[in-house]
């Protein structure tokens, strides 16, 4: 009878040292859980960013009375610093008839401390003026792999 008068005390603090090794296992989840949603949160953020940049840009890109090679723009918008660039292609093409200049156009969303995430997409503008027939006539390819966007005048 003396030979088991520890043994309820060495379960106990086996027991505490299980429960001990769940509650650190559960928390540590928790905490990794809650890191990721915030990095989500920040991912959503800084795209949503991006997207209003390049959202300004085009609407930049409307606006324009004449073509040009190379506009640059920097923007700060929510806490992000936008930086975009609208560049020309140099080749001119025919779209259904009409002459038409393309533009890429790529915005960089940043926070400080953060990362960038950069958007780059493709514009078509449609001008008044009929082409000619040695112009490259251009067809619609890929998914979302360009834009038009037409003037309202």
């Amino acid at each position: 009878m003396y030979k088991q008068k520890g043994f309820i005390l060495v379960m106990v603090l086996f027991f505490l040292f299980i429960i001990s090794l769940m509650t650190l296992s559960l928390l540590t989840r928790s905490y990794l859980e809650l890191r990721m949603s915030q990095n989500w949160v920040i991912a959503a953020q800084r795209f949503q960013a991006a997207e209003a940049g390049l959202k300004l840009a085009e609407h930049r890109l409307v606006l324009l009375s004449m073509p040009i090679p190379l506009l640059r723009e920097h923007y700060h918008y929510a806490g992000f610093e936008i930086d975009t660039e609208i560049r020309r292609h140099k080749t001119l093409y025919c779209i259904k008839q009409s002459l038409a200049y393309i533009y890429s156009i790529i915005v960089q969303a940043k926070k400080i401390n953060e990362g960038v995430l950069t958007l780059k997409t493709t514009y078509a503008i449609k001008e008044k003026k009929s082409c000619k027939q040695r112009l490259l006539i251009l067809h619609k390819t890929g998914r979302t792999s360009w834009r038009e966007l037409s003037r309202s005048t």
